[in-house]
């Protein structure tokens, strides 16, 4: 039976030889194991002999590091090559920056791929570009046709921004049901919503002891609003647990 080590080495040997598929597994084999430094340089490789999936690795693990300039131009090389999961890395990267009119066509080429990221991306532009009810019905479809916890969660927290907490509920239970911490922690906030304050503890008791901060949060102005001393000191003890550990608030918090 060949080693990992055995193997990484034929692997050297024949990237050494100008083997560029030999090039990509080793920059996967790095990347697993959270080796961004010594990824790189592999996907470089195969990425400079016109390897289209070299480049997608290459601009997304330069995004991992932080070096957005340089990873925008690999990701753009690959998606003009074709590669389908550099453009929905590229459209979540332009949705940061705000540039929607771009993002748009390449997340809809890749949700119709079949990528859940890309469509969960997708309905979130369409929201925030006043198109709701076609991301909620992309999201609902994707939801009950493939049953992916990402676009329940999604759909779930749409509803809660449209102040539909009851008609999140079995959205959020669905993703919650496959062990999702963010589908968890709004699930107990629209529990809240709804008055069911003692499931709502619970369930946000759950989503904090996992380290989510809008639970914390959600929790911590629970425990406070009841006014007991004793609440009001495990609110307090909460949050200097989630500073000191350098939660934040989640960004789909609301």
């Amino acid at each position: 039976m060949v080693s990992v080590d055995q193997e990484r080495l034929r692997l050297m040997a024949a990237a050494a030889a100008g083997d560029v598929e030999a090039m990509e597994q080793l920059g996967e084999y790095h990347l697993r194991r959270g080796q961004l430094a010594l990824a790189e340089p592999w996907f470089r490789r195969a990425a400079e002999r016109g390897d289209v999936d070299g480049m997608a690795n290459l601009g997304m693990t330069l995004l991992e590091r932080g070096e957005i300039a340089e990873a925008e131009g690999w990701l753009r090389r690959a998606v003009n090559a074709g590669n389908r999961p550099a453009g929905t890395t590229l459209g979540a990267l332009l949705i940061q920056r705000g540039d929607y009119g771009e993002a748009e066509p390449l997340l809809r080429a890749s949700a119709a791929a079949g990528s859940v990221f890309a469509l969960v991306n997708l309905s979130n532009l369409l929201d925030d570009t006043g198109r709701g009810g076609e991301a909620r019905q992309m999201l609902h479809a994707a939801a009950t046709g493939t049953g992916a916890p990402e676009a329940s969660l999604a759909l779930g927290i749409l509803l809660v921004r449209d102040g539909d907490a009851a008609g999140a509920e079995p959205w959020l239970r669905m993703a919650a049901d496959t062990g999702d911490v963010d589908a968890l922690a709004y699930l107990g906030g629209a529990l809240l919503q709804t008055g069911r304050v003692r499931e709502a503890e619970r369930v946000l008791r759950s989503a904090g002891d996992a380290g989510h901060p809008y639970a914390v949060h959600a929790l911590a102005a629970l425990l406070v609003q009841r006014g007991r001393r004793r609440d009001r000191a495990e609110a307090e003890r909460l949050l200097r647990q989630l500073a000191e550990t350098g939660g934040a608030e989640d960004r789909r918090g609301g």
